[in-house]
């Protein structure tokens, strides 16, 4: 699904921020390929999604540094930003990237689309509702709902574009 949405981007003109799960880019190597290749913006997601809260500053150094790594043998580039799977911003994690020197980028509008009630429909609404000037929007994929997101952004991104909305990635 994310080479989908990243092709529905490029339809678009649009330059995302993908942040990637280091243990997804090992098992996907050509994604990551891809999604610089379109020219996307790469940025850390730790190398688990799991909850940071109670990780040491240790534990969350090393799926930093490792999924860093991971990136970089890809793309060449080493990411600056850095993202916590559930926006969740333990100790350990803020001392962690205090040392890596990475810049956390979290969200200001959530469109939800993880959820497994919110359908096409309902996403459309919550897409069209979330994008205000500034906004980061949060989106999600590689779930079970993943196509929904799909969908929702083919549905609304002509609207949005028509209405003055623009989109750019987050400055790596």
């Amino acid at each position: 699904m994310t080479l989908l949405i990243s092709e529905l981007m490029l339809k678009y003109k649009i330059k995302a921020t993908f942040f990637v799960d280091g243990s997804r880019v090992e098992k996907h190597p050509m994604v990551l390929e891809e999604l610089t290749n379109a020219g996307h913006v790469i940025g850390n997601h730790a190398y688990t999604h799991t909850k940071t809260w109670f990780k040491s500053k240790q534990s969350m150094r090393t799926e930093i540094i490792q999924t860093d790594a991971l990136i970089k043998e890809i793309t060449g580039r080493r990411p600056t930003l850095f993202r916590p799977p559930y926006g969740s911003l333990g100790l350990g994690l803020l001392r962690a990237v205090r040392e890596t020197k990475h810049k956390v980028v979290l969200w200001s509008a959530n469109p939800e689309d993880y959820l497994p009630e919110n359908d096409e429909n309902r996403l459309t609404e919550n897409i069209r509702k979330c994008c205000r000037p500034g906004n980061i929007l949060l989106m999600h994929d590689g779930h079970k709902n993943s196509i929904n997101t799909y969908l929702a952004l083919e549905n609304s991104l002509d609207e949005l574009i028509e209405s003055g909305v623009s989109f750019e990635a987050i400055p790596d």
